[in-house]
């Protein structure tokens, strides 16, 4: 009967742990696309997508940090979908 729990339990674990580590896979290449992108709209998205991932993995003050980043960028832009997304 133990066994019968023991495989449900380790299949939940394995599934969290795998979308925890694809999470801080999309955060750093999103980073990367940050460092080289222009100060343009695709730039705006890029951080509020930061933002969302960062919010997924619950470290909300980072999150908070590149929404109020892409929010002001937006501003700047003009770009109203942006500040709305942010």
């Amino acid at each position: 009967m133990k066994k019968f729990f023991l495989v449900p339990l380790l299949l939940i674990l394995f599934a969290f742990t795998r979308s925890f580590a694809q999470t801080n896979s999309n955060i750093d290449s999103l980073l990367t696309l940050i460092k080289t992108a222009k100060e343009d709209t695709n730039k705006v998205k890029h951080l509020n997508t930061i933002c969302r991932e960062y919010i997924k993995i619950g470290d909300y003050e980072e999150g908070l940090a590149y929404g109020n980043s892409g929010l002001s960028l937006g501003q700047h832009l003009h770009f109203k979908k942006g500040i709305a997304t942010s």
